[in-house]
């Protein structure tokens, strides 16, 4: 068994669930975020275009005909860069001529890539569809006459040394006399600007255009999950680090020696009569008698229900019980009994505005005897101070002597004055502590019930607080 301030160890999804209250809103949140930036980034339309391209191998220009099958998977990467460089962008911008385009902005939209080792895709992304095919076309273009203006000078360079390894053998020789290497040296100028002529820009043919849409949908769903899953991922990093610093109580007899009162007993399932009476036959062997106020220890506590199945179970018993809603802010048990708000109650009794006959009204059980009830009354100002006032000693100290128990459904004492009130004129206060209450909190209330001198009977643990 755990004790007294030992920490319950939790795991990341437990955490997760016990702040879900903060957790799952963000989660949610930078999902809708997530979406919304998808819907108003996609859509784009993209146009894409394949240019085909000759095989360089064996073109005197480029290489001596024994280039590897390795070497063309490298001209093939060599030109799908260029495709994509700043000449070729420089030279798209000067055929399209449109001021809000500049090299970075083609970087951003155009891209270039290998495909089927033969061929280079071009792709361009632009919220307008006419422009993206303008830019698409336009590169490809750009391309091919960049690259034919770089066929014809590497071939006028080789042709040019190839004339003066000519003029050089003509100047060794008797002027009118040949020799066969002229000869050949001839055949290879002639050889290499055809060559040179027939691969021009070195594409055998380019695709047309063509615009593929792009989903709005697919990207929404995807970005959405995407961030989902990260405010998953970080909300319980976070929320698994502050249980570990804020651990929980998960039994109930660590939050009894928490409070430092005995164990009454557990309640497992609300509205179970059979649950009720065993706390009840378990209350009535600590405190029989006087004024027995019934807190949470948190606003998730609902103590109305277990108020009202005590007080069932007494009155059955042959006891004289006297139920008050004393939860002004929210009364549940007045609402219960039909007593509407402007029902003369608890704070009309106190304040001397109406008498106990007046205040009291009679509940009849079904198929049983009748129990009396005094609901919370009109809403006042400073009511935790009526509360505590020696009007209220007195008006209790008179209902103790008509009743044998009068059992207060009281506010959760850490968050309301109310409730610290009723405590402090108090025959008895009993505590109802849900699962999964903060550790640091019973503390808490356990040092309040000391300042207020508040008798502590016993402590109620919730097992399913609702």
């Amino acid at each position: 068994m755990p004790t007294p301030t030992e920490s319950t160890a939790v795991g990341p999804v437990e955490a997760f669930w016990r702040f879900r209250t903060r957790t799952l809103p963000v989660c949610v949140l930078l999902a809708i975020l997530a979406a919304v930036f998808a819907y108003s980034t996609g859509g784009k339309t993209t146009v894409t275009t394949a240019v085909y391209l000759t095989d360089p191998r064996g073109v005197p220009v480029f290489r001596d005909g024994t280039t590897a099958a390795t070497d063309m998977a490298t001209y093939l990467k060599q030109r799908a860069e260029f495709a994509q460089s700043d000449t070729t962008f420089e030279q798209v911008l000067k055929a399209l001529g449109d001021p809000t385009l500049d090299v970075e902005t083609l970087r951003k939209i155009v891209t270039t890539s290998v495909a089927d080792n033969s061929s280079i895709i071009v792709e361009c992304d632009d919220d307008d569809s006419e422009r993206a095919f303008a830019i698409c076309s336009a590169v490809t273009d750009a391309y091919t006459e960049l690259t034919r203006a770089d066929t014809q000078r590497r071939a006028d360079i080789a042709i040019g040394e190839l004339q003066a390894a000519r003029q050089a053998l003509l100047a060794d020789i008797p002027e009118g006399q040949t020799t066969g290497s002229i000869g050949q040296i001839e055949v290879d100028i002639a050889q290499t600007a055809k060559q040179a002529a027939l691969f021009d820009a070195g594409v055998e043919f380019v695709d047309a255009p063509r615009a593929v849409p792009a989903s709005r949908i697919v990207p929404l769903v995807q970005y959405s999950v995407a961030a989902f899953a990260f405010g998953l991922l970080i909300t319980g990093v976070i929320a698994w680090l502050a249980a570990i610093r804020r651990p929980i109580v998960n039994d109930p007899e660590v939050a009894a020696a928490q409070l430092g009162a005995p164990l009454i007993g557990q309640l497992e399932e609300h509205g179970s009569n059979l649950g009720v009476e065993m706390l009840a036959t378990n209350l009535s062997s600590l405190s029989s008698r006087g004024v027995l106020v019934v807190s949470g220890s948190l606003e998730a506590a609902n103590n109305s229900d277990l108020v009202a199945g005590l007080a069932e179970a007494w009155t059955r018993e042959g006891r004289s019980v006297l139920v008050v809603d004393g939860n002004l802010r929210k009364p549940r048990l007045s609402a219960r009994f039909g007593a509407g708000l402007s029902s003369v109650g608890l704070t009309d009794l106190l304040g001397g505005l109406a008498t106990e006959v007046a205040a009291i009204r009679t509940v009849k059980l079904p198929d049983g005897p009748s129990m009396s009830f005094l609901s919370c009354g009109q809403a006042v100002d400073h009511a935790s101070s009526l509360l505590r006032s020696t009007t209220a000693r007195q008006v209790l100290s008179k209902l103790q002597e008509r009743f044998d128990v009068v059992l207060v459904d009281a506010p959760p004492m850490m968050d309301r004055a109310e409730g610290s009130a009723l405590a402090s004129v108090a025959d008895g206060v009993v505590m109802v502590v849900p699962s999964g209450t903060p550790s640091s909190d019973l503390l808490a209330l356990r040092r309040r019930l000391d300042v207020l001198r508040a008798p502590l009977v016993g402590v109620i643990y919730d097992v399913d607080p609702r």
